[in-house]
């Protein structure tokens, strides 16, 4: 288990945006008549979710 500090903290705080990018990309998807914004919007709530949970992954398991 990791120490809790400052440096540590932004990793803590990937680990909050990951289910809020989520969160994002679902509400988007299920609008109807999306304008350009809003698919925009989804695109990047859904790519922030991958990249997310993929940089989690590298600093919690590879990175130790």
């Amino acid at each position: 288990m990791r120490k809790f500090n400052l440096q540590n903290l932004c990793h803590y705080a990937d680990i909050l945006a990951i289910p809020l990018f989520f969160l994002t990309f679902w509400y988007f998807y299920n609008l109807k008549n999306k304008t350009l914004i809003e698919y925009l919007i989804m695109l990047f709530g859904l790519s922030g979710f991958i990249m997310d949970t993929f940089f989690v992954f590298l600093a919690f398991f590879v990175y130790k």
